[in-house]
């Protein structure tokens, strides 16, 4: 009988040991990534880039993030951080021009202990999104898709049972809802109220992704490459 998602059968993909409570059939999600142009490239954030990804950042967003953010954004500057960013490289001009930007966090929370699989995981790793942006001009090109995959799977060779990736999106925001909708996330019952004091209405809603065999098979063949976090 094939193993549910409440399973703990850990199984793995060349080496990759799989999270058990991401183990199900998991259907791919309809807009697949589509090629980038071929002037545009995803990177991590650098120091050289990281002025232009703050302005980014602070131009497209309504919350405003502390110099401590985006120190966190920096590339290797602590293991529980990943932002990589989009761009956009001009023929005949030296220095390519930040276009978009994700940035996400590991959240590590515990679970209770499997008595029928002891040496299964006792904490359960999710990946927050903090912020994806892309310039206006930009937005028909797949960006944004493109740095929700690469964050996914920089996320899974870096760390271990990574079972899921949510965000939150402006209540009112029904583009951002319907975008996320179509790249297989759910939106969350209930609303976070309060989340946007600058907006109104203030409530969040919370969409999230569940990770299974089909996104870990994906980087299957990079497990080599995996970091330790």
């Amino acid at each position: 009988m094939a193993p549910s998602a409440q399973n703990s059968i850990q199984p793995h993909v060349n080496g990759l040991q799989l999270p058990s409570a991401s183990y199900t059939e998991q259907k791919p999600p309809p807009n697949a990534t589509k090629p980038l142009p071929p002037n545009l490239t995803i990177e991590p954030v650098t120091t050289k880039t990281l002025q232009a990804y703050r302005r980014l950042i602070t131009l497209l967003l309504p919350i405003r993030y502390p110099d401590k953010f985006y120190h966190e954004s920096l590339e290797n500057a602590t293991p529980d951080s990943i932002a990589l960013c989009v761009l956009w490289h001009e023929p005949g001009t030296p220095d390519p021009k930040v276009i978009a930007g994700i940035q996400c966090r590991r959240v590590e929370t515990p679970i209770s202990p499997s008595s029928t699989f002891p040496t299964s995981p006792t904490t359960q790793q999710t990946l927050y999104i903090q912020t994806l942006a892309t310039l206006a001009p930009y937005r028909s090109l797949g960006v944004a898709t493109a740095l929700l995959d690469a964050v996914i799977t920089t996320a899974i060779r870096r760390y271990e049972h990574v079972t899921s990736v949510y965000a939150h999106v402006w209540e009112a925001n029904t583009d951002a809802l319907e975008w996320y909708g179509k790249r297989g996330f759910e939106i969350e019952k209930g609303v976070v109220e309060g989340y946007y004091r600058k907006l109104r209405p203030m409530g969040a809603r919370i969409v999230r992704r569940r990770l299974g065999v089909g996104d870990y098979l994906g980087v299957g063949e990079g497990v080599g490459d995996r970091e330790d976090g």
